[in-house]
């Protein structure tokens, strides 16, 4: 990012205003599988078309959502349920069209990216180890 884009990042206390606001839908969609999947394949549409502008975190979208699906078709389970919330909150802000900065103004998913690269550091080690769930589960198969 450029310096005048770094001007244009939210700061923290507006991120956790964001998670504080939607922790209750992310519960709510956590729960209903049906809602997870359709939260999930509507991530994976707005990543492929956007995947320049989100870069830095394009990886962890979509291991967001690849987490989320296991989760929900209960294939991998040993995640906390607070990391499944704070995931879903992710990809709730990120497919929402109302954002701090709305994603058709120039810069606009730098409010995405804030939020999504500040709750990577949050699950980092559920990430790492679904990851490593993921890596062992796929060379058993072969």
């Amino acid at each position: 990012m450029g310096t005048g884009e770094q001007a244009n990042v939210p700061d923290e206390k507006a991120l956790l205003k964001v998670v504080d606001r939607s922790t209750a839908l992310a519960t709510r969609v956590a729960q209903d599988p049906g809602q997870t999947e359709k939260l999930i394949r509507s991530a994976e549409r707005k990543a492929a078309r956007n995947e320049n502008a989100i870069r830095q975190v394009y990886k962890y979208v979509v291991s967001f959502s690849r987490l989320l699906r296991a989760y929900a078709r209960r294939e991998y389970t040993v995640v906390p349920w607070g990391s499944i919330i704070l995931i879903t909150i992710a990809l709730i802000y990120f497919v929402s069209p109302i954002d701090l900065i709305p994603d058709f103004v120039l810069g606009g998913f730098i409010d995405d990216v804030a939020l999504i690269a500040s709750i990577v550091k949050q699950v980092q080690s559920d990430l790492d180890a679904f990851r490593a769930w993921e890596t062992r589960d796929l060379s058993e198969e072969a």
